[in-house]
C-alpha cells in the first residue's frame, strides 16, 4: 500500500494563482493613478513656478524667464534647474489637438514659446506659447497655456476626450 506524498492539489494551485493575478490587477491601476498623480504635481509646481516669475517681474521691474529642456524633462529659471519626475515628459497624449482654447492642429511640438523659452516681462506679460506634459505611456496629458490676447493670464488644462480648463489653485 502507497503512503500519499505532501503536495497541492489542483484547486490549491489555481486559487493561489488567482489570487496573485488579482492582486497584481490591483497594483497596476494603483501605479498608473500614482503616474497621473505625479503629473498633476508636475504641472502645477511649474505653473507656480511661472506665476512666482511673473511676480517678481511686476515687483522688480526686472524681466524674468524659464527655459524648458523637452529633450532632458527639466527647465530653468533663476539659477535654479527643476526635473520633472522620471514618469513625466514633456508631450501630449497621441492624437491630441492644441492650442488647448482653440485645438486646430496636432500638436507636434511639446513647447510652443518661442525657443522653449517663457518670457516674463516686466510689466506681467506673458509670451505666447503652450507648454504640454504627459504620463511617459501617454495616458494622460495636461498643458499650461498663455494666449496672444492675453498676456497676463496663464491657464492650465487637462486632456480628456478634449481640453478642459482647470483652475490654478488646486481646487478640483
Amino acid at each position: 500500500m502507497r503512503v500519499a506524498k505532501g503536495g497541492y492539489t489542483l484547486l490549491e494551485i489555481v486559487a493561489v494563482l488567482m489570487i496573485i493575478g488579482l492582486v497584481g490587477v490591483c497594483a497596476i491601476g494603483h501605479v498608473k493613478r500614482m503616474h497621473a498623480l505625479m503629473l498633476e504635481a508636475d504641472v502645477r509646481l511649474l505653473a507656480s513656478t511661472i506665476l512666482y516669475l511673473q511676480h517678481e517681474a511686476l515687483a522688480t521691474g526686472v524681466a524674468q524667464e524659464l527655459v524648458c529642456d523637452p529633450k532632458n524633462a527639466w527647465y530653468h529659471y533663476q539659477g535654479t534647474t527643476s526635473s520633472l519626475s522620471r514618469h513625466t515628459i514633456y508631450g501630449s497624449v497621441p492624437g491630441a489637438f492644441g492650442p488647448p482654447a482653440n485645438p486646430e492642429r496636432p500638436v507636434v511640438s511639446p513647447v510652443t514659446f518661442a525657443h522653449n523659452k517663457v518670457q516674463i516681462h516686466p510689466d506681467g506679460t506673458i509670451s505666447a506659447g503652450c507648454i504640454y506634459l504627459a504620463t511617459r505611456d501617454g495616458s494622460n496629458s495636461y498643458a499650461l497655456s498663455c494666449s496672444v490676447g492675453r498676456g497676463h493670464m496663464m491657464k492650465l488644462y487637462r486632456y480628456n476626450n478634449g481640453w478642459q480648463v482647470l483652475p490654478l489653485d488646486g481646487t478640483p
